[in-house]
C-alpha cells in the first residue's frame, strides 16, 4: 500500500513538473502558448508511468493552471485538463473558478496555499487513485489516495489564450 501511494506521488510530481516545462525548448521569438497536444503528451506519459498499477482504470489526474487575473489580482483556475476513468473532480473548483465565480485564495493545504504571481502560472496536479487491497477487503477496504504537486512555469509563457489547439483528449467532463 505504501509503494502504491509513493507511485501516485511520483505521478503527481512528474505531471506538474513536465507541465511547467511546456514550451521550454521553443526557440522562436514568440512567447509560447500551451497546446492541447502538449497537455495530452504530459498526461499520456503519466498514464504510461502508472500502467503497472492500472492507473488509467483506477485513477484520475486533474491538471490546473493557477493564475492571477491581471486586472483584479484574484487567483483563478484558467484552464483544467483531466485523464483517467476514476470519477473525481478538482478539490478547488472547475476551470474558470475564482475569476467569474467563487473566491479562490490559492490551491493546496490550508495554511500553506500556493499562489500564482502576476504574469506567471502554477501547474497544479491533483492525482487520485482508488487502491484495492491484494486480498480484497479482508484486511483493508478500498483506500483512496490523493497526492498534490505544484510547479511554477519555468519560462515565459503567453497566458492570455489559455490552451491553444482543438484536438485534445483530456477534457474534464
Amino acid at each position: 500500500m505504501a509503494s502504491i501511494n509513493m507511485q501516485v506521488s511520483q505521478i503527481a510530481s512528474s505531471v506538474a513538473d513536465n507541465a511547467s516545462r511546456i514550451g521550454q525548448t521553443d526557440n522562436s521569438g514568440v512567447t509560447p502558448t500551451v497546446t492541447e497536444a502538449e497537455i495530452d503528451s504530459v498526461l499520456g506519459g503519466a498514464i504510461l508511468q502508472g500502467r503497472g498499477i492500472k492507473f488509467n482504470e483506477n485513477g484520475r489526474i486533474v491538471l490546473s493552471s493557477l493564475e492571477q487575473d491581471p486586472s483584479s489580482k484574484k487567483q483563478y483556475i484558467h484552464w483544467q485538463r483531466c485523464r483517467g476513468t476514476l470519477a473525481k473532480e478538482s478539490s478547488y473548483g472547475p476551470e474558470g473558478y475564482g475569476k467569474t465565480t467563487g473566491n479562490l485564495l490559492g490551491m493546496g493545504k490550508e495554511g500553506a496555499l500556493i499562489k500564482a504571481s502576476g504574469n506567471s502560472s502554477v501547474m497544479f496536479a491533483e492525482v487520485f487513485y482508488s487502491y484495492k487491497g491484494l486480498f480484497g477487503d479482508m484486511f483493508v477496504g478500498t483506500v483512496e489516495f490523493k497526492q498534490e504537486m505544484a510547479f511554477e512555469t519555468r519560462d515565459d509563457r503567453n497566458l492570455t489564450p489559455g490552451v491553444t489547439g482543438d484536438d485534445g483528449d483530456s477534457e474534464c467532463s
